[in-house]
């Protein structure tokens, strides 16, 4: 459903920019 690739998303945003936080 839209409203759960829209969760999905915003899970892979964090991580993503967690992830990038983490090798400053």
């Amino acid at each position: 459903s839209k409203k759960l690739e829209n969760h999905i998303g915003a899970i892979w945003y964090f991580i993503h920019h967690y992830n990038a936080s983490l090798q400053l």
